[in-house]
């Protein structure tokens, strides 16, 4: 009770101090309960219906100090919390993608500080992120409280209808307590926006400098060379075990100690022309990563990745159309000197073009699909990639092997508080991986149906449900052609209110 009782202080002093202080207070926020049924999330034939309840609320306290400066916070408590689970057990991680962690389970995510002068404006503190141009290729978390929060440091320069600005941003700090010195990582970007009052256009270019970067490669070689030695020593060949073990000690040894130096280039365009509208963003990465003193394979990985949406919608009076296609370059080939794979320089959580094989509400980044059976020969479980798990982010293999994804979308207004949709998408692998054996995977990922219902019950209050059904394709049986699959089923609900 520590942590809520001083946040109940610390508001009521804030409260009491604003009279004196000429201080304005403005708190939004909300407060959600979900309901999950997964049929079946692992699309394993034996697979049992994953069911559960989930909760979140949030506040966004926003102290402006004068007219020049403003201080914004945002916490949560409650966040993730599953129905009779225990929040105070800190072990418990046995139902679905919440685990229902830390004491009380209250987390202060965000404290920034926004400061106006006559040449821009500067953000400096831990700030709650905003997309960039499109859905596309961003990582702020569409679900509940947005948990990627950034140290950033920014400036931002407003001149007519353009918005322009520099970001310096702190991802993981490893000079301090530390005998390392510029091993940081970190991330800068620069950015402007033309926005008209239809339509709007900007390129956004970032540069990528991670001194401390833990390379695929290094770690599926451990693993590989891991594997070589058991198997030297089981068949009696100790000098050969010794020299696989000892290439695996060298390659573990080395994890963490690879250089990414990559530069991303992020241009889009949405507009609203009458009843037609438009949405597109490009993405191109380059760069490099050196893996330094590391002796086991290359020491340089080229690193060069593209991706790109492209939507285009209608209005029919109370009816809308929408249809449009994603591209995400995959590679599943991390023992070679270069990587494609889009998800290893931007994750997609926000760009929901499927509720069950690419929203992180659904709660599958890692569990679609369930775990690898037999692993391909250059992802392996050490290297992170146990999982199958859906398109958005980079936690499984079905993220890195990419995916070209067509659909369309149909929105009905049927009342002026309850709209219905269909969306339908087709995705298939960019780049399917192979077994052990060298067969490659199938890349069709299948065909998505989710039916939707958003039901505005009275101001503020709101409740959300989707039917999800993919009929799951061959990618899923892993290359294995007598593994039986089956489809899953997701029916979910929300029920929000805003404030």
């Amino acid at each position: 009770m520590k942590k809520v009782s001083l946040l109940i202080a610390l508001c009521a002093a804030m409260m009491i101090a604003v009279p004196a202080m000429a201080l304005e207070l403005e708190v939004s926020g909300h407060y959600f309960i979900e309901h999950y049924n997964h049929s079946n999330e692992t699309l394993d034939k034996d697979d049992a219906r994953n069911e559960f309840s989930t909760m979140e609320f949030m506040a966004k306290p926003v102290f402006k100090i004068n007219e020049n400066i403003t201080l914004t916070t945002q916490f949560t408590a409650l966040e993730g919390h599953v129905w009779g689970v225990d929040d105070r057990d800190t072990d418990y991680s046995g139902i679905g993608k919440y685990d229902g962690s830390g004491e009380n389970n209250f987390d202060w995510k965000a404290a920034y500080l926004t400061i106006k002068t006559p040449i821009g404006g500067f953000i400096a503190g831990r700030y709650i992120d905003t997309p960039w141009g499109t859905t596309f290729a961003d990582s702020t978390a569409s679900h509940g409280s947005n948990n990627r929060h950034k140290d950033r440091i920014m400036y931002v320069l407003p001149i007519g209808n353009t918005i322009s600005g520099l970001v310096y941003q702190k991802m993981d700090e490893y000079d301090k307590d530390s005998d390392y010195t510029d091993a940081d990582n970190f991330k800068a970007y620069a950015f402007s926006a033309y926005k008209e009052e239809n339509w709007s256009t900007g390129l956004l270019v970032a540069d990528y400098r991670y001194r401390s970067f833990t390379s695929t490669s290094i770690l599926n070689a451990a693993f590989n060379k891991g594997y070589q030695a058991a198997y030297y020593a089981a068949i009696g060949d100790l000098a050969s075990a010794a020299a696989a073990g000892a290439q695996a000690t060298n390659a573990a040894a080395s994890v963490g100690t690879a250089e990414l130096d990559v530069w991303v280039f992020l241009p889009y365009f949405k507009g609203k022309f009458g009843n037609f509208g438009i949405e597109t963003e490009f993405a191109y990465g380059t760069g490099e990563v050196d893996q330094g003193a590391y002796e086991y394979g290359s020491k340089d990985i080229d690193v060069e990745a593209i991706g790109y949406m492209f939507d285009v919608s209608y209005d029919f009076g109370p009816v809308s159309l929408m249809v449009g296609t994603t591209y995400i370059q995959g590679d599943t080939n991390f023992t070679d000197d270069e990587t494609s794979a889009f998800g290893f320089l931007e994750e997609n959580i926000d760009h929901e073009r499927g509720f069950l094989l690419t929203s992180d509400t659904s709660g599958l980044e890692k569990t679609l699909g369930g775990s690898v059976e037999a692993d391909p020969t250059n992802l392996t479980s050490v290297a992170g990639m146990s999982d199958m798990g859906n398109i958005s982010g980079r936690s499984g293999i079905t993220a890195m092997a990419g995916a070209q994804m067509f659909y369309f979308d149909i929105g009905w207004q049927a009342l002026d508080n309850l709209e219905l949709g269909l969306f339908v998408v087709k995705s298939a692998a960019d780049d399917p991986p192979k077994t052990v054996t060298g067969k490659e995977w199938d890349d069709d990922h299948g065909v998505e149906y989710d039916f939707k219902v958003s039901w505005d019950i009275m101001d503020n209050l709101n409740f959300t449900g989707i039917i999800a059904h993919l009929d799951a394709g061959d990618f899923w049986k892993q290359g294995i052609e007598d593994k039986e699959i089956e489809d899953n089923t997701t029916f979910y609900g929300c029920l929000k209110v805003e404030f």
